[in-house]
């Protein structure tokens, strides 16, 4: 429903999840096709296409319908898809820097342990929510709590709340093998 500005009206939150559920349904397929397109992982493509929507949701009375819909909705996609490659290119130069620091000084079988640890690490990383994962890099790479809160437009109790979730599901993840490696992983050796 649109008001006399072209927004979706906010009669009713009943009638307002209705009409987003019709086009939730409509324009999916297609959201999903471009999103899976651009990463070539269903996996990600279902979880852009679901932040792409919660987005839409979120600013549901910002959305002026008067304009093409379809076009708004891919642009958040797209965005979400730049953000997910960053944070994998981010995790991915981690992952090289740390392996080529300790490369240099481990034996032959000790790399290969070095490389298992270093690997089960990023793919626990890889399992946390976005903003958590985002925290935990932005903290890898020096920026101190008050600055990631900054940066993120979120309190300073957030950003700690989020890094000690984060860390303590590693820990779970990878059980006490954790310790040696998370410590290695946020010493200056970039």
């Amino acid at each position: 429903m649109q008001n006399d500005r072209g927004q979706i009206s906010t009669n009713s939150e009943e009638r307002q999840l209705e009409n987003f559920r019709s086009v939730f349904y409509a324009q999916y397929p297609k959201l999903y096709g471009f999103c899976l397109r651009n990463l070539y992982n269903p996996i990600d493509a279902e979880d852009v296409v679901q932040e792409t929507f919660a987005a839409a949701w979120e600013n549901r009375g910002k959305i002026d319908l008067s304009k093409n819909f379809n076009a708004y909705l891919l642009s958040i996609a797209k965005n979400k898809i730049y953000d997910l490659i960053r944070q994998k290119f981010v995790l991915d130069r981690h992952r090289n820097r740390i392996s080529e620091s300790m490369q240099e000084q481990l034996s032959e079988e000790d790399r290969l342990l070095w490389n298992d640890l270093v690997n089960l690490m990023f793919s626990s990383m890889e399992q946390l929510p976005d903003r958590q994962r985002e925290i935990l890099l932005l903290r890898a790479q020096g920026f101190s709590n008050p600055e990631i809160a900054e940066r993120l437009g979120l309190s300073i109790r957030t950003i700690e709340n989020h890094y000690s979730r984060a860390l303590a599901t590693i820990r779970t993840i990878m059980g006490p093998k954790a310790t040696l490696v998370f410590s290695l992983f946020f010493l200056d050796i970039f």
